[in-house]
């Protein structure tokens, strides 16, 4: 399976803000894509609230994950939102935090939304139609919908 990175990135960063570059978590993650400092750093974001450069540690840090879990996508979005190496301590996706379940479903929701919308990054996702493409974009994700 072939992942489009940049509609991957544009699922991420609508679920993680809604797009919104000042937003801060109450944790702490800030910017589009809510890079905590640490991992700002780590993959060389000086200003998470800057777009285009928060977008490219966004693309290294999925890029990273990605390869730490072998090309799996699931495993590398779920790692995004909850750590990897809880998720490399935990298992599997299913071990992890509901939060991080629910976060993996709606990512991967919007970017069949946005996939089925021909790549149009500025789809609103906010549809309320039901999603049934999921499972061919992302195989064994039936279980993770709800």
């Amino acid at each position: 399976m072939s992942i489009d990175m940049e509609l991957l990135l544009d699922s991420v960063k609508h679920v993680e803000s809604r797009g919104n570059p000042n937003a801060v978590s109450p944790k702490g993650a800030k910017g589009p894509y809510q890079f905590m400092d640490a991992t700002a750093e780590e993959y060389g974001v000086k200003n998470p609230f800057d777009e285009t450069e928060s977008r490219a540690g966004a693309k290294r840090y999925l890029t990273n994950l990605m390869g730490q879990f072998g090309g799996d996508v699931e495993s590398a979005i779920a790692a995004y939102n909850g750590g990897p190496g809880r998720l490399k301590e935990r298992g599997s996706i299913s071990a992890m935090p509901e939060e991080t379940r629910n976060y993996l479903s709606q990512v991967m929701g919007h970017y069949s939304k946005l996939a089925m919308a021909g790549g149009d990054s500025q789809f609103d996702g906010q549809s309320q139609e039901p999603v049934a493409a999921v499972e061919s974009l992302f195989p064994g994700a039936e279980g993770t919908r709800r």
